[in-house]
């Protein structure tokens, strides 16, 4: 970590992003015991696996001095054991539903927590996640984990009051996001399009239950 901050070019954007729709999806999928039991962080993975497949120019790493285009879309998952962080992967999140992503990213999270990750539970992905909204903060701005060029730093859920329509205040649920990105692989503008779309789909989340569509076509 201190390599990277030193050597990696790290710039930084933040947004927020209203978590009511998604807090209230995730209730509802977790009331049916039939299935796999979803967390924020899950529904965050399968956002970022998501936004990647639509923005495949985003799905590259700074290797070897120079940009790698990666073909799959894995994302990583910050967790913090007794041992310091560790950040298994989980692999093809666009492709897959989100009960098939959260079982996995389950899995690995026990993984690291009892020290039994294997060679295939980590590296590669372009992005991890890094969720500390457990733990009250307001928001993380994170380093970067090469060779990834990306990482998203979340952070508590907050009530906060926004002008509706009208200019009315109207109390909304919202959690901040910092990505944190490596220059060399990424411009301000890209990136700016890619928090975006994360953003866009915490905000109206039905579509994290499904495999990602895939690039949206040229106009």
């Amino acid at each position: 970590m201190a390599a990277s901050k030193r050597e990696v070019p790290h710039f930084y954007l933040q947004t927020e992003a209203d978590i009511g729709a998604l807090a209230d999806l995730r209730a509802e999928l977790n009331a049916d015991d039939r299935y796999p039991r979803v967390s924020v962080s899950h529904l965050l993975v399968k956002a970022l696996g998501n936004a990647l497949a639509a923005l495949p120019e985003v799905n590259r790493i700074w290797i070897d001095d120079q940009v790698l285009a990666l073909d799959g879309v894995d994302v990583g998952l910050v967790v913090d054991t007794a041992d310091g962080l560790r950040i298994p992967v989980v692999r093809d999140v666009a492709a897959r539903a989100l009960d098939a992503v959260a079982t996995e990213a389950r899995d690995r999270v026990e993984r690291a927590r009892t020290g039994r990750l294997t060679a295939d539970d980590v590296g590669g992905g372009a992005i991890s996640l890094s969720n500390v909204g457990m733990h009250d903060v307001t928001a993380l701005v994170p380093i970067i984990n090469p060779p990834q060029a990306m990482i998203l730093g979340v952070g508590a859920e907050r009530g906060v009051f926004r002008p509706d329509a009208d200019g009315r205040p109207v109390l909304r649920r919202e959690i901040v996001l910092s990505l944190a990105c490596d220059h060399r692989v990424i411009d301000g503008a890209l990136a700016a399009r890619f928090l975006g779309a994360v953003a866009a789909a915490i905000r109206t989340p039905l579509g994290l239950l499904r495999p990602a569509p895939g690039p949206a076509p040229d106009r």
